[in-house]
């Protein structure tokens, strides 16, 4: 995560600009092809209530949809490239959002490409490009991929030590959807940990302090605005309210086992090697984990009982008790091939808890909860044998060339 660099000198030159070639090129055929494939799909989910919001800004309309839960500042920079495109079709709405999404992948490129050498940066990229939860969230009217591209911006600057960037990227992101305050205050966690600015206060307080400013000034006005508006989200405020719900952690568990199926497999024995080194640890992990999946879960909010979403139709299969005992085994071995994958260090342990941070406040089991979390870990960890990071990428793309299709047969998706 963030912090110590892992990789030995960059390459530089020519080979650099291979790879930014490389990174530009993926982005256009990807923008490209997802466009034409989504072309004549039907609006999904909240789309349509993204739609009205931005076309309201394209007309000089003011305002803001009833149902928007977040603030509309993604709504905002979507019409100025609507303007731009000259027409209000929702097709031409999609491609605004696309471009602002897409974002991700240079984003992506940038965050791995601080640490790691041009190679695996770019299959970094590439994976956080396909990951499937996210990939369709590019060509549909979603706030989810700009605000991850933003964030990872701010990663980026962060990785670089540019932190007054970093903080500026950050209030962008949380602008754009108020659930990235929890990475924010992760960042800045990260800011404390590798600056310690209270070190050198006395001779250097003035920049420590432009330094954290964008930081504490989100941090404050994200507050301001909770008690103010009695509430995270701005409309439809009674469909998630403020609390501590637990299904979504757990399902969190069963995606990161659906991707990391190939890691489970060929780190086996070393996942194993682990758990010997400290059997005792590692099984309370286990059981304790295998005991909540199995009699913690329960999906039971209104909008998870909506038909034609693949995510909702697993939420309730899972509610069975067998079929949760037969999942079970297999979410709990994800979760240690996850440990295994990543370091026992003050980044990984912070990301772990802002992950549980995103997860536990909302009641409706939602897979883009999670898309967040997973595109750090995934751009962040230390890197596995080369066998698997290729089968890691190559089940990574299959996925998401499958999410892809599962999303064009609207009105159901992911």
């Amino acid at each position: 995560m963030t912090g110590a660099r892992v990789s030995a000198g960059r390459p530089r030159g020519v080979d650099t600009a291979g790879a930014v070639w490389t990174v530009a090129v993926f982005t256009a055929v990807l923008v490209v092809v997802g466009h034409w494939l989504f072309l004549r799909v039907a609006l999904i989910g909240d789309e349509p209530i993204h739609l009205s919001q931005v076309l309201r800004f394209v007309r000089g309309e003011g305002g803001m949809h009833p149902w928007l839960t977040t603030f509309p500042t993604f709504h905002w920079l979507a019409s100025w490239i609507v303007r731009a495109l000259g027409s209000e079709s929702t097709s031409t709405v999609r491609l605004a959002s696309t471009m602002l999404g897409i974002l991700v992948v240079p984003a992506a490129w940038f965050v791995a490409r601080a640490r790691f050498d041009r190679a695996v940066s770019r299959a970094r990229a590439f994976g956080v490009a396909f990951l499937p939860i996210l990939v369709p969230y590019f060509f549909f009217i979603y706030t989810d991929a700009a605000a991850l591209a933003a964030l990872l911006a701010a990663v980026a600057a962060a990785e670089r030590r540019r932190w007054l960037l970093a903080g500026a990227f950050g209030l962008l992101a949380v602008a754009l959807r108020q659930t990235a305050i929890v990475w924010v205050a992760w960042l800045f966690a990260q800011y404390l940990w590798n600056e310690r600015p209270w070190l050198a206060w006395r001779a250097d307080g003035v920049r420590r302090l432009r330094e954290a400013s964008l930081f504490v000034a989100t941090g404050i006005a994200f507050v301001a605005f909770v008690v103010l508006n009695r509430g995270i989200a701005i409309g439809d405020s009674s469909s998630h309210p403020l609390g501590v719900y637990d299904q979504n952690l757990l399902f969190f568990l069963v995606v990161v086992a659906l991707l990391l199926l190939p890691a489970m497999l060929l780190e086996a024995r070393a996942t194993w090697a682990m758990i010997r080194r400290k059997p005792v640890v590692w099984m309370i992990v286990a059981g304790v984990a295998a005991a909540w999946f199995q009699f913690g879960w329960n999906a039971d909010h209104p909008y998870n009982l909506l038909p034609y979403h693949l995510h909702n139709d697993v939420a309730m299969w899972l509610n069975d008790a067998m079929h949760r005992a037969c999942v079970t085994p297999f979410a709990v071995w994800g979760l240690l091939t996850l440990c295994r994958l990543s370091r026992a260090d003050f980044p990984t342990i912070s990301w772990a808890v802002a992950t549980v941070l995103t997860l536990v406040p909302s009641w409706m089991i939602e897979h883009r909860y999670a898309i967040v979390p997973l595109a750090l870990w995934l751009l962040l960890r230390p890197a596995a044998s080369a066998t698997t990071e290729r089968a890691q990428l190559a089940w990574l793309v299959v996925l998401g060339a499958g999410s892809l299709w599962v999303s064009t047969l609207a009105p159901y998706g992911l």
